[in-house]
């Protein structure tokens, strides 16, 4: 499946897509979440393309550009708002983090 774009988002004045793609697909819907979550590549930038390990700033503005797309699973793991998405996810980031820069 090629990239079907279902959004924009505007982060540190770069506009970047979001949407379907083969990179980092999920079974239910867009993959910028999940993909977050699991560290996987994430089907978001203008090449369609990004690494997960983004910074705080870039996540909080995909979390919010995300919420309209977020599927129920998302959701139920999640939270609704993007504040308790990032609660729950910072924790995993700042692991995966701690893995990578170790």
């Amino acid at each position: 499946m090629k990239f079907k774009k279902v959004g924009n988002v505007d982060i540190n004045g770069e506009r970047w897509e979001f949407g379907w793609g083969d990179c980092g697909m999920t079974p239910n819907g867009p993959a910028i979440g999940k993909c977050y979550y699991q560290n996987r590549r994430i089907t978001i930038n203008k090449k369609y393309h990004a690494d997960c390990r983004l910074s705080d700033v870039v996540a909080h503005e995909v979390l919010h550009a995300y919420i309209p797309f977020a599927n129920e699973d998302f959701v139920e793991r999640f939270g609704k708002t993007v504040g308790d998405m990032e609660k729950k996810l910072s924790k995993s980031i700042e692991q995966e983090r701690n893995t990578h820069d170790g």
